[in-house]
């Protein structure tokens, strides 16, 4: 009896029971999704080795030269598991590593002679962490120890399940020969992941400068790199690239025009760097960087672009982005925001015509400071709108943003409650005009004449009458008695008279 993974549909994973007329193993729920999975199927897919129109005479040879009843399972140890890749005897147990290049890191530390990373795993969505002896130099997984942990499997996995073990992918760790295998890469090579044995590694300066025609999946992790050349003559097909900790003296060429995500972690080198990358990247769909202190403007265009991340980018001062498809903006702990602009139109949208995006754009700027008219760029966006979430960050992001607050910043948090549009941006949106400040001026110093007026008028008549209805009252022998209430009183008018005008003035200003 199949279970019923074996029944899902290899690209969505809905249970389905139409099979490939060729291998009689590969399901899909519509012939859509047999297409779009036909270029990885087409180099697994064989007749089975027999079916029930199969001559029982050829059978029976099978049988006898096998030496077994049951021919599938006596075949099975000479063919691969799908998912490990090693042979499918079911008295092994399948067993995936987490593949590195779908680590997400998530920090590490220092404690007790020992150094702690951390990692999620985006195939199983798992922690686990590498602990490694500062003495020993070993290094031992603690936590989730595998990705995939179960039985063999023969049957095609469904696209969307990356718990498994990908030919051509390799992954290099820092190390006295590491230059050597990077010059001995395989040219077949489509992923690969270069990184650190511990937190970073600047022993010995590499140079990335190798023609990998089939690479598409690169990550380059805290390594210190003296030259890295990505160009359409040696890596012409990278679609996704990561750079971390690479060195901000990296001698780096990045022209990669089929390039579609991009992560930047810590990068100060050259500002050309990033802006050329942009600028040759026509089809990108996500950008995200962490304290990316390079650029003081970044200039964004790709129709294909949904998301752009600029998590502590301290020194943006400006920001243009042509994107018609972008649903994220993230701006998290920009202190020095002052102008973004979003151009309606590009040459880009003749080769690429966008499709017309009703989705919202939420933008975030928790711990930022965002200057007028940055803001306004904001506000008179048609799709945006203030993000519910944002990054954990650092404590020190929100004493930064006071800091540079109190040095004449814009804040971060500018949505009104009673603003029409609801819940939006809290500046005020109005042009500084030199006329209009001084009209406004002298009406408030007009005002702030006539209440006084108004009061000295009211408070005089209130003593007058006092004063008479007492002398009325009083007998000539009280009199001196009462010239001197009167005195007292008068000051203590005086006195009231002043506070009230003092309050007023603050009140008006």
């Amino acid at each position: 009896m199949t279970s019923s993974i074996e029944r899902a549909c290899c690209v969505c994973g809905k249970e389905t029971k139409n099979k490939c007329s060729k291998c009689k193993i590969a399901r899909y729920c519509c012939r859509e999704h047999q297409k779009t999975d036909f270029k990885s199927h087409k180099k697994v897919c064989f007749p089975p080795l027999y079916d029930e129109d199969v001559d029982k005479l050829t059978l029976a040879v099978l049988k006898k030269s096998l030496g077994s009843d049951d021919v599938v399972a006596a075949v099975r140890e000479f063919l691969p598991c799908t998912r490990c890749l090693k042979s499918a005897v079911d008295s092994t147990k399948c067993l995936v590593p987490h593949p590195r290049h779908l680590a997400c890191e998530c920090g590490g530390m220092f404690f007790g002679g020992e150094m702690r990373s951390n990692f999620r795993c985006m195939a199983c969505t798992r922690p686990f962490s590498h602990v490694t002896s500062l003495n020993s130099k070993e290094m031992t997984i603690q936590g989730q120890q595998w990705c995939f942990e179960g039985t063999h499997s023969i049957a095609p996995l469904p696209s969307l399940d990356e718990r498994r073990v990908l030919l051509n992918t390799v992954s290099l760790q820092s190390g006295p020969d590491l230059q050597e295998k990077i010059d001995n890469l395989p040219s077949d090579v489509e992923t690969l992941t270069i990184t650190s044995s511990t937190f970073y590694d600047d022993s010995d300066l590499i140079v990335f400068d190798k023609k990998l025609p089939k690479l598409q999946k690169l990550q380059l992790i805290d390594i210190k790199f003296s030259k890295v050349k990505l160009t359409p003559e040696t890596t012409p097909q990278i679609r996704f690239l990561r750079l971390q900790n690479v060195s901000d003296s990296c001698d780096m060429e990045i022209v990669l025009p089929h390039l579609r995500k991009v992560t930047v972690h810590f990068w100060s080198g050259p500002p050309s760097v990033i802006q050329t990358m942009l600028d040759t990247a026509t089809l990108l769909e996500s950008f995200d960087s962490y304290k990316l202190w390079s650029n003081d403007h970044l200039r964004f265009a790709s129709a294909a672009l949904t998301s752009i991340d600029l998590h502590r980018s301290d020194s943006l001062s400006s920001l243009s982005i042509w994107a018609p498809q972008l649903t994220y903006l993230g701006l998290q702990a920009c202190y020095s925001l002052d102008k973004i602009e979003f151009p309606s139109t590009n040459l880009l949208a003749v080769l690429q015509p966008p499709f017309i995006c009703e989705s919202p754009l939420v933008v975030n700027t928790a711990n930022a400071n965002i200057g007028r008219n940055a803001c306004r760029a904001l506000r008179e966006h048609p799709r945006s709108i203030p993000a519910m979430t944002k990054h954990d960050g650092m404590p020190t992001e929100g004493i930064f943003a006071f800091m540079h607050f109190m040095h004449g910043g814009g804040g971060g948090d500018w949505w009104d409650e009673n603003d029409d549009r609801g819940n939006w941006w809290y500046e005020d949106d109005y042009d500084e005009d030199d006329e209009d400040d001084d009209d406004w001026d002298e009406d408030e110093d007009e005002s702030e004449e006539e209440s006084e007026e108004e009061d000295e008028e009211e408070l005089s008549e209130s003593t007058c009458g006092d004063g008479e209805e007492m002398s009325e009252n009083k007998s000539e022998e009280d009199h001196e008695d009462w010239e001197t209430t009167d005195d007292e009183g008068a000051e203590g008018n005086e006195e009231s008279t002043n506070d009230d005008r003092e309050r007023m003035a603050k009140a008006v200003r």
